[in-house]
């Protein structure tokens, strides 16, 4: 899965085919801090859509990593992947100088996998930093105009950066209730199975006089019973969702 790769240039990149380039990155550490040896490693690879409406389609992507010998950094970037990956290396520029360039020629950020990454929110009635479906695609970056969609940096290092695979990544959110009656209430949901975490950033004095407010997880048990039977509850909730 890693691959041997080819040396471009003068011995300043590897090039490597991978399906999984974090695997890729993880064998071929040692090598690139060892001397003489290239310090860039290049990835070419697919990376298959797997959130909600995404066209189905594989992406063509490059990743691009520099470890720093000491082992204190690893600068890392995506671009679309390129016919000829090679073709943007100019013999003798420094590998930092060369990712700088890559990065600015496609407006993508240049990462390191060893610290916190910017999170660009999503805005949807409530803030996604790391929401990924049809409705919205997460970015990272400093800003919209020089960032990269979500799924592309996990796939550099999605055991790195979210613990596990890119596909599950906890959904850190901020709610952000208008204060508009009807308009800002926030809704009930139902989630067979679903991972997030909320950050309070503040609490509305004029909603929570108290300074104390509380997050509600299901329906009041004494609603449920009223009704009935969980069945009959739930036919007469969303009858109360279509008359609103």
């Amino acid at each position: 899965m890693a691959g041997e790769g080819r040396v471009l240039g003068k011995g300043e990149a590897l090039l490597v085919e991978a399906v999984d380039p974090e695997l890729c990155l993880e064998a071929h550490l040692e090598r690139l801090a060892e001397p003489r040896r290239p310090r860039l490693l290049l990835v070419v690879y697919e990376l298959e859509p797997f959130w909600p409406g995404a066209d189905g389609r594989a992406i063509p992507l490059l990743a691009c990593y520099l470890p720093a010998p000491d082992g204190s950094s690893i600068h890392a970037l995506v671009v679309p992947g390129p016919s000829r990956p090679e073709a943007w290396l100019r013999p003798g520029e420094a590998p930092l100088a060369s990712l700088r360039r890559l990065a600015a020629s496609h407006a993508a950020p240049l990462l390191d996998l060893k610290a916190p990454l910017p999170l660009l929110p999503v805005a949807i009635r409530e803030l996604w930093f790391t929401g990924m479906e049809r409705r919205g695609l997460a970015r990272v970056g400093l800003d919209e105009e020089v960032s990269s969609p979500l799924p592309w940096v996990l796939s550099l290092a999605s055991r790195r950066l979210a613990g596990g695979p890119a596909q599950s990544p906890l959904l850190l959110k901020i709610l952000d209730p208008w204060p508009d009656e009807g308009y800002g209430d926030l809704y009930f949901e139902l989630h067979e199975r679903k991972q997030e975490v909320y950050v309070v950033t503040g609490l509305d004095q004029q909603a929570w006089p108290e300074g104390w407010g509380g997050l509600r997880m299901g329906f009041d048990p004494e609603m449920i019973e009223r009704a009935g039977d969980d069945s009959s509850f739930r036919a007469a909730f969303l009858q109360a969702v279509l008359d609103y």
